[in-house]
């Protein structure tokens, strides 16, 4: 018997999505490869493009050396540089490229033989650099230098009488007195529009030979301060004078460079505010539960069943920094048949007992309606208080509850001022002007950022006084450090707090109005009809200080993310304060 088998073969096609995916690895593939070719093309141009630059500085400096050491300098040249027969700048064509060559010689004061009236000729030998750039997608440069010395004492002295000049030897030293290494002197016209020549000696010294002349000298280096000199043209008496290079002269000169520092400056207002607030999330901050319990973030009587009354106190509120209290607030439920009254108690020495009415009136009876104004309790009597919550019900299924309360105050610890002008002045001094009065390095205005606080880099080490600047309305009241002038030590990192005042400020509050916690980072608009129009964020503590303000009458906006915004006006005299609660959305 045989069995036929059929064998069924299946045709088609890649799908739409198959097909995609192999485009892209093919793109990914081919992408790569092309990169690598590119490379390469980048790395073949390079090397043959260096090679040919190397062999026209190699050539250029050849010719230099073959040249009479008289003729060994660039046409039109001025001291430092060398007077010769060479161009300062040319160019030449090969393999179609085009390769500009720059050629660049000075002087060279050897102090091994003497400097100054010690040495007859103090241009000891040349140095030459030879520089070839090219352009084209993969630009470059070459540089090949080298010494080129006379073969005769004959040759040296033609030199000084060919460009006659002087020596001005500079020598850079620190605060302590001891030697830079390595720092950028440069020279220029007493304008500082015309470039005569850097170096950068590993000794902190150096010999620039120079035509007769007077010369602005400027030092710098990474990380270290500025200093240079100065004309009569700039100040009357400078106390380092541009200095003056006669014929076989040698003028020395020293300035003086140290490493900088950076300076944290924070402006604060003299007053901030603080509180003491408990949304009964548990009963850690009660000291005494009567009668009463914590339950579900309230304050009940104890139950059910209900029936009667019971108390609560809360811990002692003890402000270390404390300049006035300022109100107290609280907030509950009171179903019917139910009763909730608050008391101020403070500590007499041996008791907690409630404050007299002569001093805080309606306190022996309770209070029910908040807010309450403690801002007339001396704060030498009262210096710390208690709440107390008196709770009752005639009702065994009923309970009033307290949801919250809290105590406000203002502290000596100020808060941070936004956009505080500041005028900061150092003590050195660079000479005095034509009426003998001290012309200052350092003399800046600054202004604060929206946090209060500004960093300065590169200052130099030296004591410092601050200062409101002349249009602000604010009054420097202290400073930490203190007193002034404060000290910025050579390379250190200081932190300064100015205490600002204005004759009329805003301190903005904001909280969550069920836990009370401070809402931070929200938007606080401050503007009127005058013109004036603040936007600031609060910080960590949910506040935030407008200063310096007019008196008068404000609209303020808050904005926070999750919270209904806020929308009121506010009235400003003297040192104001405002409180806003803000509710999250549901």
């Amino acid at each position: 018997m045989i069995n036929n088998k059929i064998k069924t073969i299946k045709t088609g096609g890649f799908t739409l999505v198959e097909v995609i995916i192999g485009v892209a690895l093919m793109l990914i593939v081919f992408s790569g490869i092309f990169g690598a070719y590119r490379l390469s093309l980048k790395v073949v141009g390079l090397s043959k493009d260096k090679v040919v630059a190397t062999a026209i500085a190699n050539s250029q400096i050849e010719k230099i050396r073959n040249l009479p050491y008289a003729s060994v300098g660039t046409l039109g040249a001025v001291l430092p540089q060398v007077s010769g027969t060479l161009d300062r700048m040319a160019t030449e064509t090969l393999d179609g490229e085009n390769f500009t060559i720059t050629t660049s010689v000075e002087y060279v004061i050897d102090p091994a033989d003497g400097t100054g009236a010690s040495d007859p000729c103090n241009w000891d030998y040349k140095s030459v650099s030879v520089i070839v750039y090219w352009s084209g997608p993969y630009a470059g440069s070459v540089a090949i230098s080298t010494i080129v010395a006379p073969k005769s004492v004959v040759e040296e002295t033609q030199t000084c009488l060919a460009q006659p000049g002087g020596v001005l030897t500079v020598t850079v030293f620190d605060s302590h007195g001891l030697i830079v290494a390595t720092p950028l002197i440069s020279i220029y016209n007493i304008g500082g529009s015309i470039f005569y020549g850097s170096a950068t000696p590993t000794t902190g010294i150096y010999s620039f030979p120079l035509a007769a002349g007077t010369y602005r000298v400027v030092v710098t280096k990474d990380g270290y301060t500025t200093a240079r000199s100065y004309g009569t043209n700039e100040i009357a008496t400078p106390n380092t004078l541009n200095p003056t290079v006669l014929v076989n002269g040698n003028v020395p000169i020293s300035l003086s460079i140290d490493r900088v520092s950076q300076v944290f400056v924070t402006a604060i207002s003299p007053t901030g505010q603080d509180n003491f607030a408990d949304s009964f999330d548990d009963q850690t901050k009660l000291s005494i539960l009567s009668g009463t319990r914590v339950v579900s973030g309230s304050l009940t009587l104890a139950g059910p069943p209900y029936g009667g009354s019971g108390f609560a106190i809360s811990n002692a509120i003890a402000p270390s920094n404390l300049v006035s209290w300022n109100s107290f607030n609280f907030s509950g439920n009171l179903p019917p048949s139910t009763g909730a009254k608050y008391q101020i108690l403070y500590f007499d020495g041996s008791n907690w007992n409630p404050v007299p009415d002569l001093d805080l009136g309606g306190n022996s009876a309770g209070f029910t309606v908040s807010p309450i104004d403690l801002s007339g309790l001396n704060i030498s009597i009262y210096s710390q208080l208690k709440i107390k919550s008196i709770l009752s019900s005639t009702d065994s299924t009923a309970t009033p509850s307290v949801l919250n309360w809290q105590i406000i105050w203002t502290t000596n610890s100020g808060v941070p001022i936004p956009g505080a002008s500041f005028h900061m002045q150092g003590n050195i001094n660079l000479g005095k002007d034509s009426s003998g009065q001290y012309v200052y390095k350092f003399v800046n205005d600054y202004v604060t950022d929206g946090s209060g606080q500004l960093t300065l880099q590169n200052i130099e080490g030296d004591s410092y006084n601050f200062s409101p600047t002349a249009t602000s309305t604010l009054t420097l009241i202290g400073s930490n450090p203190s007193p002034q002038p404060i000290t910025v030590p050579v390379n250190s990192t200081v932190a300064i707090n100015l205490y600002l005042r204005a004759s009329n400020t805003l301190l903005v509050s904001a909280q969550d109005d069920q836990t009370l916690a401070p809402v931070f980072s929200a938007t606080a608009e401050l503007k009127n009809g005058s013109g004036y129009d603040k936007t600031q964020y609060t910080d960590q503590k949910g506040q935030t200080y407008f200063s310096p303000l007019s008196a008068g009458s404000y609209t303020l906006l808050i904005h926070a993310g999750g919270y209904n915004s806020y929308s009121g006006s506010v009235q400003v005299s003297g040192q104001s304060v405002k409180l806003i609660n803000l509710h999250q959305i549901q």
